[in-house]
């Protein structure tokens, strides 16, 4: 098992781990995140595993690429329904698409660091 931990000003710290049998997960901790509800069965069926801190984790597809945008996809979801519940309320656009872009920065520089990147 690999695991990897990317913890960047401006980012949220992200703990990575891939498994020998090619499952990845990821904890991705944003300060200030306090959820007040569980996960559904629909973010059980993506990979999300927690709110509190947001965890995902997605077995190997057929492709890398699929893998690694299936756990991009499960993050982003994880930590907007964190910010979410945390807040009672959608942020802004801007705020949105600042997480997003925040969040995919940090998964993908820990997938690069696990050498799992293509």
């Amino acid at each position: 098992m690999t695991t990897v931990v990317v913890d960047t000003t401006y980012l949220p710290k992200v703990t990575l781990s891939v498994a020998s049998s090619g499952r990845i997960s990821a904890v991705i901790e944003v300060s200030g995140l306090l959820p007040t509800r569980e996960t559904t069965a629909e973010e059980r069926a993506a990979g999300i595993t927690s709110l509190d801190p947001p965890t995902v984790s997605v077995w190997p597809r057929s492709q890398a690429r699929r893998t690694h945008r299936a756990l991009i996809d499960a993050a982003w979801v994880a930590v907007s329904a964190s910010a979410t519940s945390t807040l009672g309320s959608y942020g802004t656009p801007g705020a949105l698409m600042m997480l997003y872009m925040r969040t995919v920065f940090a998964v993908r520089r820990a997938l690069r660091l696990a050498d799992q990147d293509i």
